[in-house]
């Protein structure tokens, strides 16, 4: 991410927010039995939406008593992915990376 930041592929704030997601990944690599709070995606969703990624529903990370009755966890989470995935599968066909998006 450094260097995509770096070569400006990504903002700064578009690189803090997917290191945020890494750390969340990693977590769970590291900590056996780690559990994920609905405060720790609901601060991930803000960091990301503010970085300017592309949810479907802007509540997700906008309003957090919403988000938690509307998702919970693991819909924000489902929706985090998608929007994380969605955005930089766009970033890479943008700049010359193979589009898989027809199988």
């Amino acid at each position: 991410m450094e260097w995509c930041v770096g070569e400006g592929y990504l903002s700064d704030k578009e690189g803090d927010a997917l290191k945020d997601f890494n750390d969340i990944r990693n977590d769970f690599a590291h900590i056996l039995g780690h559990q994920l709070t609905f405060d720790r995606v609901f601060t991930l969703a803000e960091k990301l939406g503010d970085a300017g990624f592309d949810f479907s529903d802007e509540t997700i990370y906008s309003n957090r008593q919403l988000s938690e009755e509307w998702y919970g966890i693991d819909g924000a989470m489902i929706d985090i992915l998608n929007t994380i995935f969605f955005d930089l599968a766009w970033l890479l066909a943008e700049n010359g990376g193979t589009d898989y998006s027809c199988g």
